[in-house]
């Protein structure tokens, strides 16, 4: 039953099975023992490379995990901490007494196996650091069994399985995991505030590690980060020797003198135990954090007797492992790095160490990993990012969590804008994806165009404007209707949703559109959507994306409280965002267009590089009833019936003053088009715009409203 202590001896092979054999650690496992010659079984919900590569080595695999898969054969079951008790066979193992131990466990009894067991422990860097050890004693041709937490080419994969008394593999602090481990030697990267969800706060966490420490024999070795905070609380007591590394603080092991080369990867000079020894370690991973990575291989390496030319030789050959700053290629000058990075300190570590790598510009796509953890380290995360030049935030990542619906990457992103920081958030990848298809390689060069498509024929433009001006529509059909195959991403879409914001492409080219909402506030202008447009009209005219705004909104919201806001201040964000933009700027004026308002929205006053209206557009000051009810008072008044007098007044108005032929009598609007012919007005504007080029002064740079 669940709790017999079962001892794995590699010299006498049985027979094992594996619940959820697919996962990184559990194949890798599976695999040791059946090269140890056990019979091992086990199964996953689903087929993956790692199954079939498990059967193409004789590994009985079954997909679907059902009771009657576990026979009277099997000697011992293993599951991960992700098996619930109400699992099949989980439940039919315990109910047929079988002997069963979690993961951790197995992998504690395994390393009972080996002289030479050493466990990789931290909050970050295990990954990396059991891959640098891996080269390091690969290159002393010392034949260890490796079990690393990601693919390591040295290795073609996450396991090695060799034949001699030397073991290595990360020990992972969450659920307290390590402390089934049996290191002879125990390696001790960092400690931060990390798996909340399972520790109480830091001080737990130490206490942990500490109980790691003390599972090192008397004859064995902790080596460990002299930069830890209350480094005493973890070695007090203990009975193993202790040998120290580290940046900041004294320690055995210290790097002098760390550069960085043109590719990001560091050098330094190796001081040991106060003493220079003029030998010089040249690093093929870019960032500071991994020269305390190699600084703790180097520790354990020696301790083991490996010459230094050997390990500088390891270290050297040693490019990173999969998904820790790996590079997965370029394309038109962008360099595509994958990092798990998926803590504060991690992050910090991989975006500082991204900005020693030749760039112009730093994008972070970054998935936040559990909610607890957000929720923990939210600040923490906020200031992380901020390292970037832009930041894009997909949905939180449960993993074994429930969402709790108090948290979320739009928290995230509030939290940045908090300190100066825009991001952008999408739900899903797939969205991300597309985001940065609309985005230029640089901000000196222009989107790649995309084959041209027609709208959808759902969206006929000419039908989707009331001909009532009082009443909504949604503004986003209006930009379907002319956007290539009616594809528009919003920007956004949550905050100041009076304004609508996002690309499309018209002709196949990016297009950034800016529109008012008449379906919300009637699309009037106030701070938020002031400082909604602005930022993405910046942001456009920085990568060189066309914009194409629709008006149609009654002016600026009055009020009192947003007087207190400072709407003024908010607003002229948008006239000076439009005026100091370089980029093609083309206006359709769709309905109503008064006041401060028509100007803020790219007029003619505002180089507005092609201005346009519907015959439903109304140019005034106001709109032709306030406007009425104050020019013609009097004889409104006067009248025998004032209302039908007020009619008469207002369709006056309209006619002399509020409709788009006296603008553009006026030079104003350059044309009066219909609906039907916006997109082909629009990709013939940007046609003839396309090369428009800005010459503005040396040096003279305007003090924008923010």
């Amino acid at each position: 039953m669940e709790g017999i202590m079962y001892q794995i001896q590699l010299t006498k092979p049985c027979t094992a099975y594996f619940i959820g054999i697919g996962g990184i650690s559990m194949s890798g496992f599976a695999e040791l023992l059946h090269d140890a010659g056990f019979t091992v079984k086990g199964s996953d919900a689903n087929r993956s490379k790692i199954t079939e590569h498990l059967q193409s080595l004789g590994v009985e695999v079954l997909y679907g995990q059902k009771s009657n898969n576990i026979t009277s054969d099997i000697d011992f079951v293993v599951y991960t901490a992700a098996i619930h008790p109400d699992n099949p066979e989980f439940r039919a193992a315990k109910e047929m007494g079988l002997p069963m131990m979690e993961r951790a466990e197995m992998v504690g009894q395994v390393m009972k196996n080996y002289t030479n067991a050493i466990g990789v422990s931290g909050t970050h860097g295990k990954t990396t650091t059991t891959s640098m050890l891996t080269h390091i004693f690969l290159a002393a041709k010392k034949d260890p069994t490796i079990s690393v937490g990601g693919i390591l080419d040295a290795i073609h994969g996450n396991i090695r399985v060799g034949h001699s008394e030397n073991f290595i593999t990360e020990a992972c602090e969450y659920t307290n995991s390590f402390l089934k481990f049996h290191p002879t030697a125990g390696i001790i990267l960092n400690i931060d505030a990390d798996h909340l969800d399972f520790f109480k706060d830091l001080d737990d966490i130490r206490h942990s590690f500490h109980r790691f420490a003390k599972l090192l024999p008397k004859d064995g070795v902790l080596i460990i980060n002299s930069d830890i905070e209350k480094l005493d609380a973890i070695t007090n007591d203990l009975d193993c020797r202790i040998i120290t590394f580290g940046l900041e603080n004294p320690a055995d092991y210290e790097a002098k003198d760390i550069t960085f080369g043109e590719d990001g990867c560091g050098s330094f000079e190796l001081v040991r135990f106060g003493k220079e020894t003029g030998i010089r370690v040249r690093l093929s991973v870019i960032g500071r954090h991994n020269v305390a990575n190699a600084l703790s291989a180097i520790a354990t390496a020696e301790y083991y007797d490996i010459p230094m030319e050997t390990i500088q030789e390891g270290l050297l050959a040693f490019h990173g492992t999969e998904r820790r700053f790996e590079q997965k290629g370029s394309f038109h000058g962008v360099t595509v790095v994958d990092d798990y990075a998926h803590h504060p300190t991690e992050i910090k570590a991989t975006l500082q160490a991204a900005a020693k790598f030749p760039h112009k510009r730093l994008w972070c796509v970054f998935q936040p990993h559990t909610y607890s953890r957000t929720r923990a380290l939210l600040h923490e995360f906020a200031e992380a990012l901020s390292l970037a030049d832009n930041v894009v935030l997909a949905d939180i990542y449960a993993a074994r969590e429930a969402d709790p619906g108090d948290i979320s990457s739009k928290t995230l992103q509030e939290e940045m804008k908090k300190l100066g920081k825009d991001a952008y958030y999408f739900p899903d990848f797939e969205q991300i994806k597309k985001l940065l298809t609309f985005i230029p390689w640089s901000n000196e060069a222009k989107a790649k165009p995309f084959p041209s498509k027609p709208p959808r024929p759902e969206y006929k433009i000419e039908k989707i404007i009331p001909s009532d001006p009082t009443q909504p529509y949604d503004v986003r059909d209006v930009i379907r209707a002319v956007a290539d195959d009616s594809d528009f991403l919003e920007i956004q879409q949550e905050f100041a949703k009076n304004i609508v914001v996002g690309f499309g492409r018209i002709d196949g080219e990016t297009i950034g559109f800016v529109a008012n909402q008449p379906s919300v506030l009637a699309g009037v202008l106030d701070c938020d959507s002031s400082d909604k447009a602005g930022r993405f009209i910046r942001f456009c005219d920085a990568f060189n994306i066309p914009i194409v705004t629709f008006e149609d909104m009654p002016g600026y919201l009055p009020g009192v409280e947003q007087e207190y806001m400072g709407v003024i201040r908010h607003g002229a964000k948008v006239l000076y965002a439009y005026s100091e933009a370089t980029v093609p700027k083309i206006t359709v004026i769709l309905r109503k267009a008064y006041g401060g308002g028509y100007i803020a929205m790219n007029s003619r006053h505002l180089k507005a590089d092609f201005m346009f209206a519907w015959p439903t557009a109304e140019i005034a000051v106001m709109g032709p009833e306030g406007a009425a009810n104050i020019i013609f008072k009097k004889e409104i008044m006067a009248a025998e019936n004032p209302e039908e007098m007020r009619k008469i007044k207002v369709a006056e108005y309209r006619e002399k003053f509020a409709n788009p032929y006296v603008a553009a009598s006026k030079g104003y609007i350059d044309s009066v088009i219909e609906p039907e012919e916006t997109r082909k007005i629009l990709k013939h504007s940007i046609e003839v715009s396309s090369n428009k080029s800005v010459l503005t002064p040396a040096k003279k740079h305007g003090i924008p409203p923010f």
